[in-house]
């Protein structure tokens, strides 16, 4: 299982070098783009942090925040180089519940996330720690060698805690059957027989 998942992200970092080697730079537009104008199909599937972390309760994938503001060139330039790269876009996708939210519309969420640039990119794991945090703009390759390592482990260890869950299930669901067999067994006599009356 780890082998395949370190595989596929060395295949991920492989293939994006390759494809930004052969893909002529455009310059990035100056005008406003928001997470949801730049994307055919929204990355960021959740319409605010509180349904996010209801997935996250859910899914017991990590959050994905991407973090904004008003006017940010970089913010943009993110949102347009990084999170619209295919691999990226999927790998997100598929390891955690993604959210964006402008820091400009809820200063105080900001604040207590510890946000001090923009963009800021934070992965909370289920349990509500920070597993990683990225201030200011990243490249696609860097971007995936920062970010595939702690989503992988995440999804390591969520699929760790489901199969114990299901292990956990599996042996209260044996152990109710031996009860209800042992009681069917030690019921008394007189249950079990059936008398005639004349």
């Amino acid at each position: 299982m780890v082998r395949t998942l370190l595989a596929t992200a060395a295949v991920l970092v492989v293939s994006y070098s390759q494809v930004q080697a052969q893909a002529p730079r455009t310059p990035v537009s100056a005008k406003p783009v928001s997470a949801r104008q730049a994307e055919p199909q929204p990355l960021f599937r959740h319409a605010s942090v509180n349904e996010a972390w209801a997935a996250v309760q859910q899914s017991r994938k990590p959050m994905f925040l991407y973090v904004t503001s008003d006017n940010c060139y970089f913010c943009k330039k993110m949102i347009q180089e990084t999170y619209t790269n295919p691999q990226i876009r999927s790998g997100v996708s598929a390891y955690s519940e993604p959210v964006a939210f402008n820091a400009s519309e809820t200063p105080e969420l900001a604040k207590k996330l510890g946000v001090r640039a923009f963009p800021t990119t934070l992965v909370i794991s289920p349990e509500n720690k920070l597993l990683h945090k990225i201030e200011g703009f990243v490249e696609p390759k860097d971007f995936a060698e920062q970010v595939w390592p702690v989503l992988q482990q995440a999804e390591l260890e969520r699929r760790e805690v489901l199969q114990a869950a299901a292990a956990r299930r599996r042996q209260a669901e044996m152990q109710s059957q031996r009860i209800g067999l042992r009681n069917m067994h030690e019921a008394p006599a007189d249950q079990n027989m059936v008398t005639i009356q004349d």
